[in-house]
């Protein structure tokens, strides 16, 4: 499903099988949100496994970047495109277990 304008969603560092829908992609209800000092509570690194992480638009559009749309799909994968990037959830590390964001650049930027 594409979205014009931005939506919160959760990602799980650590287990990348944990989300497996949409839904559950975007039920940010028990992740864990950035401080105002700009980064995760304590509490984030001692949950285990499983923690979700709530990622506001702040981490992908910085500076004089521009927020276009972006993408949830049914088994909960994301894209994320701005005037400068395109961001997805990546999955890495040993069998597939990380879940990180990344980005290239949107090459021709847009604009």
């Amino acid at each position: 499903m594409r979205f014009d304008e931005w939506k919160e969603f959760v990602t799980c560092p650590m287990n990348s099988a944990r989300i497996r829908s949409r839904e559950e992609r975007m039920d940010t209800t028990k992740g864990f949100r950035i401080g105002t000092d700009g980064k995760y509570p304590a509490e984030f690194s001692e949950c285990g496994t499983d923690r979700l992480a709530v990622i506001p638009i702040s981490i992908i559009v910085q500076k004089d970047d521009i927020f276009d749309c972006m993408e949830i799909g049914d088994s909960g994968c994301v894209t994320i495109w701005t005037k400068q990037r395109v961001w997805f959830l990546a999955r890495e590390g040993n069998d597939g277990i990380v879940e990180k964001l990344r980005y290239v650049q949107r090459n021709p930027p847009n604009g």
